[in-house]
């Protein structure tokens, strides 16, 4: 078992491959109050690591939404507020996060699957 210490060094560790830093853009609909609806944005900023994933058995759970793009692995520090459906613009790139990789055990990082959207 892990001890604290153990789980903060590698975290630690992680977070100084994390040289990159992406812009996370979320939407979300809040009501009108006349039925209908309205698209609100939110944006935050956090350091990340990004890397294209030719050969992820991952990937092909979400084949069918990468239209054609390439895949790419992003990594976030642990415990980073990123969901599925998020914007992410790091350096020139822009990428929709398709899912979260959960860990099994320890979060030593935040796992995202993305496709390069433009």
């Amino acid at each position: 078992m892990l001890t604290d210490a153990q789980l903060t060094a590698m975290r630690a560790v992680q977070a100084e491959a994390m040289t990159q830093t992406a812009t996370i853009t979320r939407l979300a609909q809040s009501s009108d109050g006349m039925g209908g609806y309205t698209e609100e944005s939110s944006t935050s900023t956090a350091a990340c690591r990004i890397a294209p994933t030719l050969n992820m058995p991952d990937a092909t759970i979400y084949a069918g939404r990468l239209q054609e793009g390439l895949p790419w692995r992003v990594y976030f520090p642990a415990g980073t507020d990123v969901r599925e459906g998020d914007r992410l613009t790091v350096g020139s790139k822009t990428l929709e996060v398709l899912g979260i990789l959960a860990p099994h055990t320890y979060e030593t990082a935040t796992c995202c699957v993305c496709a390069e959207r433009e």
